[in-house]
């Protein structure tokens, strides 16, 4: 029962992503983290776990000197600079990048030490970073299910 659930309650989520609610929700994400990193015009920003570029790229790539990485090489709604890449070990130098983005990608990686190195990681190659992890008071969270 608890497949068919997650099956159906994925679907939904896959649905709901397509909305313009969703677009805006994660939108205004992206104005508060560009806020709070203090973004400007030509920084350059790296999204670690970029996936198809729906979270942070579709809004950042025409906006910054943006680049992501990921695990999985997808087809992207988006054209940024990608890189094939694990967060444990991002192919950049120190401090290449002005920020860098994590959405919803932390809370996967396991064991607690890939973790770690995940996060040391993050913090070599930008100047000033944002880590979002799910909240499970979220109104809208898959994670929850």
């Amino acid at each position: 029962m608890r497949f068919e659930t997650t099956a159906v309650l994925q679907t939904l989520y896959s649905a709901y992503r397509r909305t313009r609610l969703s677009k805006h929700l994660r939108q205004r994400r992206f104005g508060r983290i560009e806020a709070a990193l203090g973004m400007r015009p030509g920084d350059r920003v790296l999204e670690v776990g970029c996936a198809v570029g729906i979270d942070f790229a579709q809004f950042a790539a025409a906006r910054y000197r943006f680049s992501g990485i990921d695990i999985a090489d997808v087809d992207r709604i988006c054209d940024f600079d990608f890189h094939l890449a694990s967060a444990t070990s991002i192919p950049f130098a120190d401090k290449a990048f002005d920020h860098a983005v994590s959405i919803g990608v932390l809370e996967h990686i396991q064991p607690l030490d890939r973790l770690c190195a995940a996060s040391v990681e993050i913090a070599r190659v930008a100047q000033a970073f944002c880590v979002v992890v799910p909240a499970m008071g979220t109104l809208i969270e898959p994670h929850m299910f």
